[in-house]
């Protein structure tokens, strides 16, 4: 019985150990013109990353890569920890593939992303306006999640990274929290009145998220 593996070991295995370009794998040649070539191709990765279950193996449908001459689709793997997703680019007749990441040299090597179309004024802000790097946080008051991170980012923009780092706050309400969106109107009305009172309130409230 082979062991499902961790899906940090998984994630390793599908996408890191590839490296920058991938890797090749060659699937047999008879199922290139079956009509079980999406089976055999699970098989084969099934064996290739011992996963338990073939029926925890997803591929998406073919469709046109920016490279001439190749194919793309999405595999997904589901197990116990979470689900793992990769690229995957296939030949023609889907017998080779290239597990691994597409880079477009055109594009930013950082992966920055482009903030143009983001409305970023007259919002809470933390850190010198010229900070080389510039940290959006969308953030609902009632996400457990959101509270836990503030703290950490509030100590990296005022005291690791102090003066180089930015801070933008932009409330995110989700539906699905009752309070969420009042409470992100009082931050506003607040930080309209004084911007410094806002990350006392916004304090106030993930640490009183409970009894809120």
């Amino acid at each position: 019985m082979m062991r499902r593996p961790s899906l940090v070991n998984l994630t390793l295995a599908l996408i890191l150990i590839c490296g920058v370009i991938g890797f090749a794998i060659a699937v047999p040649a008879r199922a290139a013109t079956s009509s079980g070539n999406d089976r055999a191709l699970k098989q084969f990765i099934q064996k290739r990353f011992h996963i338990a279950d073939l029926k925890d193996i997803a591929l998406s449908r073919p469709t046109p890569s920016p490279i001439a001459g190749l194919l793309t689709r999405t595999l997904t793997v589901n197990t116990a920890r979470g689900t793992v997703k990769a690229t995957m680019f296939t030949n023609p007749s889907g017998d080779k593939v290239i597990i691994g990441e597409y880079l477009d040299l055109n594009s930013d090597p950082w992966g920055r992303v482009n903030l143009s179309k983001l409305h970023l004024s007259d919002r809470a802000t933390q850190g010198p306006a010229d900070a080389p790097v510039t940290i959006v946080e969308f953030a609902d008051f009632e996400c457990p999640f959101c509270a836990r991170a503030f703290s950490q980012i509030e100590t990296l923009v005022n005291d690791k990274y102090k003066g180089k780092v930015k801070l933008i706050f932009k409330n995110f309400p989700l539906t699905m929290h009752p309070w969420a969106r009042p409470a992100a109107i009082a931050a506003e009305c607040i930080r309209r009145q004084n911007p410094a009172d806002f990350w006392e309130f916004a304090q106030v409230l993930y640490t009183g998220q409970a009894s809120i």
